[in-house]
């Protein structure tokens, strides 16, 4: 949650913009598992597994797993 949050101050966006989450990696079945609480910490209104190449994204290593996040404005 911490990482999406960053991600939502780095892209501009405001405290209430609700957004799309999609991921990919080796985080799938952690996002997956905690899917209700990211999208409630993250005002998510989707998470969805696969990315589409479009809105703000970030991939590297989160806490030891390879990861890829993008968020983007719903």
């Amino acid at each position: 949650a911490h990482r999406i949050n960053v991600m939502r101050k780095d892209a501009g966006l405001a405290i209430a913009d609700r957004i799309a989450l999609r991921y990919e990696g080796a985080i799938a079945p952690t996002v997956a598992r905690y899917r209700e609480m990211l999208a409630s910490e993250a005002l998510a209104t989707s998470v969805t597994a696969g990315l589409a190449g479009s809105g703000h994204s970030w991939s590297g290593d989160l806490n030891g797993v390879q990861s890829a996040i993008e968020i983007e404005i719903a």
